[in-house]
């Protein structure tokens, strides 16, 4: 079975198996969740969790995502009579030898100020937050060695701000001006992030990040102190070392962890003003308690946090494997220091093998003798710094069924033995979240449509509106809180501006496009 026929058939499992609306853009469905499910470009599947106010309602509907795509591919495992294995992945980049990939877990924040005014308060944060919100793993971009990072993804983003969101001039800020709300509301949409398996780092990005956008939209300007003279290479450098020193824009130097205890203590300072959701001193705390025992030392971490664990995992298989082992963030740095010497020379877009950048014809001779000598100082060679294949083969699996969700994943089956320390909610908030839309706000209406209309012929549905063409009417989602539902007809005597703006809406809806201007 190939890769897009096995999508198929679970599409056609989930319509088979799930109470669902049609999204109005044709792409995909609604659940009773108030979750969209679809095939995005690239033919992969996409678990769009529901919208809320509640921090645990948004790592619930996110790891319901993940138990519900499970089932699935159990069920068309089972269809086939135990004759195949489907298998998901939370990927966050390739590591064959193709053209590398990345997809990463995009977030949305509703924000009422218009997003590009929040950019410099939120770029130090985005930067400097995947100390605690990496997924960890190996660059992609390392010819020569298995380079580990706290964010595998981050090497994808070549710029501060950008509204590309899938090529390689993606931006660490994204500008996508896509509200998918009414008049006065507007959502950051935010692409510089990671899929997670721990709950706690899960509940922490959104959290943390939350705080940051609501102190920035309140004027409290958060990251106006901090700014960094370079954030792609500051993004960069953090990726390949917690401690890697950052360069402020006023000159000064810091390291990522003070500038996220700059931006903990401006919420600690802040966490009961009215412009903070009520979760903020649940998430100083966590956010305080990470802090410290990441200056304590990461391995503090590595039953909490996804990069510690993996990181820890893979220098002990390392050792196990018999052969020396360069600690992983030395040689990070040391290649850095080599690769950035390329700069201004005709090799900075393509990476020469590492032979040759240490051999007689060296474009960076100088640097390569200074780096040689450093390392016969700790007693290595930079033959330490090359894995085996066959032990990079080994760690690439490893890393691969870390990412695999379901039983069968290797993350899972390690929690499943209680060495991990890592979850915030009970099992059976996830189930809930897996049939049920949180408790408030639009997704509880929309959920609720779902399980009324789902048989309902030609009913469709949007973040926006549930449109029911047969009946000339749709339901109004514009308002991200509404607490009840506000059907829209064409009954009755309408003002003629308004009767223009229902006829828009309603081909709109007919036509399969999500509605604007709802």
């Amino acid at each position: 079975m190939d890769r897009q026929a096995i999508l198929q058939r679970l599409t056609a499992l989930a319509i088979e198996r799930w109470r669902f609306l049609p999204a109005t853009c044709g792409k995909g469905i609604f659940t009773t969740s108030g979750a969209r499910f679809y095939v995005d470009t690239g033919e992969h599947p996409e678990w769009c969790a529901a919208e809320t106010a509640d921090l645990r309602e948004a790592v619930a509907q996110v790891k319901a995502g993940e138990s519900l795509l499970n089932e699935l591919a159990t069920a068309l495992e089972e269809q086939d009579g135990g004759r195949c294995e489907v298998c998901l992945f939370r990927s966050n980049v390739s590591l064959n030898d193709g053209v590398p990939s990345t997809w990463g877990q995009h977030e949305s924040y509703m924000t009422r100020a218009l997003p590009g005014s929040l950019a410099q308060d939120l770029i130090p944060h985005l930067v400097t937050r995947i100390i605690y919100t990496g997924a960890g793993g190996f660059s992609p971009f390392s010819p020569n060695r298995l380079a580990f990072c706290l964010s595998p993804r981050a090497l994808f983003f070549s710029k501060a701000i950008s509204d590309d969101s899938t090529g390689y001039g993606r931006g660490i800020f994204h500008t996508r001006d896509e509200s998918l709300a009414g008049p006065g509301y507007w959502r950051l949409h935010v692409i510089c992030g990671e899929s997670l398996h721990s709950e706690t780092a899960l509940y922490l990005k959104l959290g943390a990040t939350s705080l940051v956008v609501a102190m920035a939209e309140a004027g409290l300007e958060p990251g106006r102190k901090v700014q960094l003279q370079d954030p792609v290479q500051a993004l960069h450098r953090v990726s390949g070392d917690l401690q890697h020193p950052l360069s402020l824009a006023d000159g000064r130097t810091v390291t990522a962890l003070d500038l996220q205890a700059h931006y903990l203590e401006l919420a600690e300072r802040h966490q009961n003003h009215e412009c903070m959701p009520s979760f903020a001193p649940q998430v100083c705390e966590t956010w305080r308690r990470t802090l410290d025992g990441l200056r304590a030392g990461p391995e503090k971490l590595a039953r909490v946090l996804d990069w510690p664990f993996k990181a820890q995992l893979f220098e002990k298989l390392h050792k196990d494997s018999g052969i020396r082992a360069v600690p992983l963030f030395m040689a990070n740095g040391i290649e850095h220091r080599l690769y950035e010497a390329l700069e201004g020379t005709s090799y900075v877009h393509h990476l020469p093998d590492l032979k040759f950048l240490i051999g007689p014809g060296s474009p960076v001779l100088e640097t390569a003798a200074m780096l040689s000598a450093e390392l016969r100082r700790t007693g290595m060679t930079w033959s330490d710094l090359q894995t085996p294949d066959s032990i990079r083969h080994k760690l690439l699996e490893v890393d691969m069924r870390l990412a695999q969700i379901g039983p069968r994943g290797l993350y899972q089956q390690l929690d499943q033995t209680g060495v991990l320390e890592h979850r915030i909610l009970a099992r059976s908030e996830i189930e809930t979240a897996m049939t049920e839309p949180p408790a408030r706000g639009r997704a509880a209406i929309r959920g609720k449509a779902v399980q009324k209309l789902h048989d309902h012929p030609g009913v469709t549905c949007s973040w926006q509106a549930v449109g029911d063409p047969e009946n000339r009417r749709y339901l109004d989602l514009s308002d991200p809180f509404c607490a009840a539902e506000r059907w829209v007809s064409r009954g009755g005597e309408m003002e003629s501006d308004s009767r223009d703006h229902f006829e828009s809406i309603m081909e709109e809806l007919a036509a399969g496009r999500q509605p604007h201007g709802v």
